[in-house]
């Protein structure tokens, strides 16, 4: 043709996947406001060449990543930055960082995680721990694009993107540091390693597991130094909860609950069930430090749960609100050992007192403050603190109420609230995250 305009198109857009940037650096705009190609005549040559060889995409890619020009390092040099130091005349390799899709499969496949099925149904929820499919499978939701996706410059999904931006944000350092994906992969690779037949061995494993290559013999020696002197951290005892974030199940006719589940993911605030909100499967439903949201239907309201750690006598105060002016409110409930004893209460712009005295729990009983949505969902969040205390007239004081009796323990939910305990990574688990973190892990060079 006259005019390859299609076969320019598709030809500058695989060279821009393997050189970060296209030989027109606007690939989504050929006309006179786009750029002018850097290398027309290359440009010309690889779209009759895309042509003559039937269309055919992966020939493409081979030829390309055939050629002299792709198989350069990246090292600079004085005299070619001297030139040409935006290297627009491709005299080496451009270093580029893998995007978020590509790093985190690439977490995943280095600890032998990744599920390599093809095809398949998409997968919400793309830092959910149970989610091992690959990226390319996770399904956007265009009103709600997670904010982790964006942290790493992913492309509004609203309007086309010929190119995507390259940012160095905080956001990308800490998801390194502390996400679990990262620490996850960290751990199963650290304790492959410390189970190799010496410090040597597991070392080098590690270098052929995350950098598919062997150590050289500074990087062996630093990597020993640093497990002889790195102590493992003392295991801390997290101290007892009594408190339980979940969800269950609420027969209104037996008033019974059943099923109950704790909250899987937490994000920083609140507990829920993933990263997004409303999750897939359990809907709305989440709890933070001063109330929640129950799910969507009865098979998902918001349960606190509170354990009774011995057998003892508590009393049970606090108030439970609903402030939105819109839906029609929420409804709540006690349940003492699986038993109604308080409610139900269905409330809407106010609040109601949840008091009880002299309630008797044998060792793991459970009282249940259960909300659900009133037949109506839209609007429900909701605020309950419940207050737990163990009193005794017998015993000697050290906190007395206005009546004089004396508070032996107490438990507030609102105090109490807490997150999930943190993971603790020995020295091997440290290496490894530091080669997960390594700028040879995170680009293409």
């Amino acid at each position: 043709p006259q005019n390859p305009l299609t076969a320019r198109v598709i030809v500058n857009r695989v060279w821009q996947h393997h050189f970060g940037q296209g030989i027109v650096s606007t690939p989504s705009d050929f006309g006179i406001q786009g750029a002018a190609p850097s290398h027309p005549e290359l440009l010309d040559h690889l779209a009759s060449w895309f042509m003559q060889n039937g269309w055919s995409i992966k020939k493409l890619h081979r030829y390309i990543m055939q050629s002299a020009t792709y198989q350069q390092q990246s090292i600079s040099h004085a005299a070619g930055e001297k030139i040409d130091p935006a290297n627009k005349l491709l005299w080496r390799m451009n270093r580029r960082r893998h995007d978020f899709e590509t790093m985190r499969d690439n977490l995943l496949q280095v600890s032998h995680q990744l599920d390599l099925k093809v095809g398949g149904k998409s997968i919400n929820g793309i830092t959910a721990n149970t989610n091992r499919r690959r990226t390319i499978y996770t399904a956007v939701d265009r009103q709600q694009v997670p904010g982790l996706s964006r942290t790493f410059d992913f492309p509004s999904p609203d309007v086309s993107s010929g190119s995507r931006n390259s940012t160095s944000v905080p956001g990308q350092s800490l998801f390194l540091m502390n996400h679990p994906i990262v620490l996850k992969s960290a751990l199963i690779l650290g304790e492959a390693a410390e189970q190799a037949a010496s410090p040597a061995a597991g070392i080098q494993q590690l270098y052929q597991n995350i950098l598919q290559r062997a150590p050289t013999q500074e990087e062996l020696n630093d990597m020993l130094a640093f497990l002889k002197t790195d102590q493992v951290p003392p295991k801390q005892t997290p101290l007892p909860s009594q408190w339980e974030y979940g969800y269950g199940a609420y027969d209104l006719k037996s008033k019974t609950l059943s099923n109950f589940k704790t909250i899987p993911h937490w994000n920083g605030k609140q507990y829920q069930g993933s990263d997004r909100l409303p999750d897939p499967k359990i809907g709305w439903v989440f709890l933070d430090k001063t109330g929640g949201h129950p799910g969507n239907d009865m098979n998902h309201v918001a349960v606190i749960r509170w354990r009774a750690p011995e057998s003892m006598t508590v009393s049970i105060k606090g108030s439970f609100k609903h402030e939105l002016p819109q839906g029609n409110g929420v409804r709540g409930r006690v349940l003492i050992a699986d038993k109604l004893a308080l409610g139900p209460w269905t409330i809407h712009q106010k609040s109601v007192e949840t008091n009880l005295e002299q309630v008797h729990l044998e060792k793991d009983q459970t009282i249940d403050f259960v909300v659900d949505i009133a037949d109506h969902l839209g609007f429900d969040s909701f605020i309950w603190s419940p207050d737990i205390s163990v009193q005794s007239v017998e015993t000697a004081a050290t906190s007395k109420t206005d009546t004089g009796q004396t508070v032996v323990r107490h438990w507030n939910y609102s105090q109490d609230f807490r997150e999930p305990d943190k993971i603790q990574i020995t020295p091997w688990q440290s290496l490894a995250q530091i080669l997960l973190l390594s700028n040879e892990f995170q680009f293409i060079d």
